[in-house]
């Protein structure tokens, strides 16, 4: 036990579960250290020897050991996102409380959601010798952050928070909730059902694409078919005409040839896009969605119960968030459990001792994983977070979990 979090069969296997139960006791108020690096004094020219900076200090104004490990988080804490930086923010400091590593300095950096932003923010996370980055949040500015961060002389991992798997590379690491993972899991669930045949209705646009490539791949590498596709306008302009295209090819003489349809869309085009599908004969098909069908509301639509999509465990995910809302007296944001998971791990990691660097590719890599609020996680070789998640069914009263999420990556899932 290090911190009250428990160790894998490596050193680097860190999980982070345990933590979740610390936080239902957490104070209310900011939790953890918050370090502001103020600059440097003028140069007094009577003075021949470079000047002192002055000391780092935490939150409380205490100066910080130059021994801490310095955890630097990128985030939008001015500019329209930046309700959504404070709420990562503060799901930050409630890891580093509840880690309860006092050798881990947490350091946040403004993007103001923005690339300009973004560079300079990790310009000063550099200059400040930050051993790890969390963030940024937004893919765009994840190549910047990564380049900056690799010129350095000790380039620290760049650990971001975008779903976007395919700014991965070189220092940087994705560990947002990619779309990826949802669509390879329920496409394995509903093949071990028995189904073999599927069809996808989704927007024009980079999420529906890389949704329907992943399931195209996913069917192909395991003995499904992805017999039908039908793209639409991203904002529903057409999506009756797409509608009835798919279903003028996927039924024939009243009988429907696939077996599920994935529809990689939430709101309006979802609420619309069922109906407009059974007025065409396409009924009887298990509707399967993504991540994207995780909100509480979703089971408001009766067209939709029965539905199935992965995401990770509501259970846990309801820990985190009383223990943030007894700390901080409001809910937090959806995405706060990453920011949380990525700062309680590198609290963990910072804990290692002996000759492992704790944030090296030993570390982050290892294939075992680590255990966070949104369940079991791993860094693949390209540096893309894997998962394992729950298969949850629309109902009335909102997702209920239909099969639980593995517990490790050793176990098979379905």
């Amino acid at each position: 036990m290090i911190g009250g979090l428990r160790m894998g069969k490596t050193p680097a296997a860190v999980a982070v579960a345990a933590v979740l139960l610390a936080g239902c006791n957490a104070p209310r108020g900011p939790a953890g250290d918050v370090v502001h690096t103020p600059p440097p004094p003028p140069i007094q020219p009577t003075r021949p020897a470079e000047p002192e900076p002055m000391p780092t200090v935490d939150s409380l104004g205490r100066p910080v050991p130059d021994d801490r490990t310095a955890v630097a988080l990128l985030v939008p804490l001015s500019g329209p996102n930046a309700q959504v930086g404070h709420g990562m923010l503060r799901a930050a400091e409630l890891a580093l409380f509840d880690v309860g590593n006092r050798g881990v300095a947490l350091l946040p950096f403004d993007t103001q959601g923005n690339s300009l932003g973004a560079e300079a923010a990790a310009r000063a996370a550099i200059d400040a010798q930050a051993d790890v980055i969390l963030g940024p949040l937004f893919g765009n500015n994840v190549p910047a952050v990564a380049r900056i961060a690799g010129s350095a002389m000790a380039p620290p991992p760049v650990i971001s928070f975008t779903t976007t798997a395919e700014v991965a590379g070189g220092p940087a690491r994705v560990m947002g909730l990619v779309p990826q993972t949802e669509i390879e899991t329920i496409a394995d669930y509903a093949l071990a059902q028995g189904m073999t045949r599927f069809a996808a209705l989704a927007p024009d646009n980079g999420y529906g694409r890389v949704a329907v490539s992943t399931l195209t791949d996913r069917l192909l590498a395991q003995g499904g078919f992805l017999d039908f596709v039908q793209f639409y306008a991203p904002d529903g302009s057409d999506l009756r005409d797409a509608a009835a295209a798919l279903a003028g090819r996927a039924v024939q003489e009243n009988e429907v040839l696939v077996d599920a349809v994935l529809i990689p869309d939430v709101g309006v085009n979802l609420r619309s896009a069922v109906p407009l599908l059974a007025v065409e004969g396409m009924v009887g098909v298990q509707l399967l969605g993504t991540g994207l069908w995780d909100r509480p509301d979703i089971g408001t639509d009766e067209a939709l119960h029965g539905g199935w999509f992965a995401a990770p465990d509501p259970e846990s995910r309801e820990v985190f968030r009383q223990s943030f809302e007894q700390a901080f007296d409001q809910a937090p944001i959806r995405i706060a459990t990453v920011a949380y998971d990525a700062a309680a791990l590198a609290a963990a990691l910072a804990s290692l001792g002996g000759p492992i660097d704790p944030f090296g590719p030993e570390s982050l890599s290892d294939p075992n994983g680590f255990v966070g609020t949104d369940g079991v996680f791993r860094f693949d070789a390209d540096g893309v977070v894997e998962r394992r998640l729950a298969i949850l069914e629309i109902t009335r009263e909102g997702p209920v979990v239909r099969e639980p999420a593995a517990l490790t990556f050793g176990e098979a899932e379905f």
